[in-house]
């Protein structure tokens, strides 16, 4: 936050604070601010995604080869097809799923593609774990992917915000999900 003022007639005329917030609605749309991501009641409103248990790290890894941290799991699956839209807020659809994999020791996804419309916000979640995100547009390096990072335990949580007028602009689709075995 900075805080600047401004005079009249010789005295302080007023302060004016400058938020720099990461949740904002858009220029020109009539959504109110966006939602906190993940608030209350993620798990009661979100579909949830069971994937296949994790597998258990091998036993050696041949010299030269890189290590392996994860089992991968193609998911295939989208905003149109997997998870659930519901409005969270005046102005705002948010899109949610919850993916669990039993004996995990992390979680991981990759999105392609990965395209929301202005405004939108993708948060990556978990219960004992900090929000991250957001992630807008076409990812943090302007690709049509996105990998994201690591979530400690056995379930993440995805949530999608969008003002209402952009919802059906959103192009997402996770293509893979990484359980951990290895931290």
């Amino acid at each position: 936050m900075r805080l600047a003022t401004w005079m009249r007639g010789g005295g302080v005329a007023g302060v004016l604070c400058i938020l720099n917030a990461c949740q904002s609605a858009p220029l020109g749309t009539e959504a109110g601010p966006a939602p906190v991501a993940c608030g209350g009641g993620f798990v009661r409103n979100a579909a949830t995604l069971t994937l296949p248990p994790a597998e258990s790290a091998p036993a050696e890894t041949p010299k030269g080869t890189p290590l392996r941290f994860a089992s991968e799991f193609p998911v295939g699956g989208g905003v149109r097809d997997i998870g659930r839209w519901q409005q969270t807020a005046p102005g705002w659809q948010a899109w949610r799923l919850r993916l669990v994999s039993e004996g995990a020791r992390s979680l991981s996804l990759h999105f392609r593609p990965f395209d929301l419309p202005e405004g939108g916000e993708l948060w990556i979640c978990a219960p004992q774990s900090r929000r991250q995100g957001p992630y807008t547009l076409m990812g943090p390096s302007g690709r049509k992917g996105l990998w994201t990072p690591q979530v400690r335990g056995g379930e993440i949580w995805v949530e999608v915000l969008v003002p209402e007028d952009a919802k059906d602009r959103v192009q997402l689709k996770i293509a893979e999900a990484f359980a951990g075995y290895r931290l």
